[in-house]
């Protein structure tokens, strides 16, 4: 283009060291955000920015590609499309017409994660199941981690926007409640129907007690006494040094009963903490 035709369209033309400038500077923006979604990629998915990232790489992308291939180098697609912004020529149809065919294109192209839903469901062990209320309840896929979440009422620990390729391969889910065992249980693609709740069942808590049963006030030890503690809950029978040794399920009221007998004769009826901090010292024929 002339000069003269240039200052009649009253644009000023930029250098190709400005279009390098620009694209050198585009392009190393635009990696700089790839790697940040390398290295941050779980975090992104976690808070939602993965889409955002994946625009700002593409738009990055798509100045520097046309800068350098259309401005630096020099398309030979110029003349009819150019047009004079705020005394910069632009040429239509050669950066801007670049930048959109790679933003546009590329990002139609890339597929976008879909997201899905995850409810577990948290019950106790036992023949009479119940569900567990106030289960705290963790989620992993692969690199991913999500919660933890609380059941309700009914035991459902929801988990909203899961990425649906994560949830394709296994589902890790780990379950803490109050007086229960917690539990880390994985979950295979093939063991996990369609629109069904997982269901994670814990066991409860088992706690231990020990002590030694005496011979009235004396200190003579008892042994061969049968103690049953709440109504049968845990029995054991006193060894030859008076020891005994129960485990009783946690959440057990704070006092349980305890009956001893030894050859047909109850000689000891008393109540003990379900969670003694030590060994008891229980007295038979008193």
């Amino acid at each position: 283009m002339s000069q003269g035709s240039q200052e009649e369209r009253g644009g000023v033309e930029v250098r190709p060291g400005t279009y390098l400038a620009v694209g050198a500077v585009a392009m190393v923006a635009a990696f700089g955000v790839l790697g940040a979604m390398v290295a941050f990629g779980d975090q992104l998915v976690r808070s939602g920015l993965s889409d955002t990232a994946r625009y700002a790489f593409l738009v990055l992308l798509g100045i520097g590609s046309a800068a350098l291939l259309f401005g630096f180098m020099r398309s030979t697609a110029t003349g009819a499309f150019e047009r004079s912004v705020m005394g910069v020529r632009l040429d239509v149809s050669g950066p801007l017409v670049g930048a959109a065919m790679v933003v546009v294109g590329a990002y139609a192209l890339i597929p976008r994660p879909t997201s899905a839903n995850l409810v577990v469901r948290v019950v106790s062990s036992g023949p009479a199941s119940q569900a567990v209320s106030g289960a705290e309840v963790s989620v992993d896929l692969g690199t991913l981690a999500f919660g933890p979440a609380v059941s309700d009422g009914q035991g459902r620990a929801v988990f909203n926007d899961l990425p649906s390729d994560r949830l394709a391969g296994e589902v890790v889910v780990t379950a803490r409640a109050p007086g229960f065992e917690p539990l880390r249980q994985a979950f295979p693609p093939e063991a996990r129907p369609p629109d069904v709740p997982l269901e994670i069942t814990l066991e409860r808590g088992r706690i231990r007690i020990t002590g030694t049963v005496l011979e009235g006030d004396g200190g003579q030890v008892a042994a061969g006494v049968i103690l049953s503690f709440g109504g049968g809950m845990a029995v054991d029978t006193t060894d030859a040094d008076g020891t005994f040794e129960v485990t009783v399920e946690a959440g057990a009221p704070s006092l349980i009963g305890v009956i001893g007998r030894r050859g047909g004769v109850v000689g000891l009826n008393t109540e003990v903490p379900s969670d003694p901090a030590a060994p008891l010292t229980l007295r038979f024929g008193t």
